[in-house]
């Protein structure tokens, strides 16, 4: 998944308004951001094959560390507890649950690559193979996540509620552009585009969801 990730992000900013909604995009895409820099570290392996899913051309043959469940719930227990220095326990909760929501997201739309402990049986229900599926699957839980936070956000100024409009507008065309456009060249230009746009999306996000204030830094229950 690409944008359907940050649907995860979006309903946990409605259950938990205290956590800016910068950080929650980053915890959607904790486990793609961890795979970008172990594919530059040569750690993990993805290749670019043309045709190899009917949405995109991304063979990630390699994911033994960021995309196996234990390395998902190893990245979710690090998140909690770094998290725990900053915001209350139920907070806290909330981060690590996105994150760990990115392996489930994954086994809906990948081939068979991802793994339980990092080897062994490959699982994936390969979504991805049926385009219409998997763009609803992917943009329709987003858009509901965009309505659902502009509905709780009516407070925040013009530039904040539009701006969030064209964000989440630019990452749907982002989206289909990388998956339904001309292929990119090579998988250190996949892992650096997905590196820049995780980082820059969170940034903006995080800027536009100033309005709401964070929480002061406690490790209170």
């Amino acid at each position: 998944m690409f944008v359907g990730h940050y649907s995860a992000g979006l309903l946990a900013s409605r259950v938990e308004p205290t956590i800016n909604l910068g950080i929650l995009f980053l915890a959607a895409q904790a486990t793609d951001l961890l795979w970008a820099m172990l594919v530059l570290l040569h750690m993990e392996h993805m290749d670019i094959v043309s045709g190899f899913t009917a949405s995109n051309p991304f063979d990630f043959d390699h994911m033994p560390y960021s995309h196996s469940l234990a390395g998902a719930f190893l990245l979710s227990l690090l998140i909690f507890t770094f998290a725990r220095m900053w915001f209350p326990r139920k907070a806290a909760m909330v981060l690590a649950a996105v994150v760990f929501s990115h392996w489930f997201l994954d086994l809906l739309v990948h081939r068979p690559d991802l793994t339980f402990l990092g080897y062994g049986q490959r699982v994936g229900f390969a979504l991805w193979d049926h385009p219409f599926v998997g763009i609803c699957l992917e943009i329709g839980p987003f858009l509901v996540g965009c309505w659902l936070y502009l509905q709780y956000s009516a407070h925040h100024n013009f530039i904040s509620r539009y701006g969030f409009v064209a964000l989440t507008t630019v990452m749907i065309v982002v989206h289909l552009v990388v998956f339904f456009g001309p292929a990119l060249p090579s998988a250190a230009a996949v892992t650096g585009l997905a590196l820049f746009s995780y980082i820059a999306y969170a940034a903006v996000a995080g800027w536009l969801d100033t309005p709401r204030s964070l929480p002061a830094p406690t490790i209170t229950n």
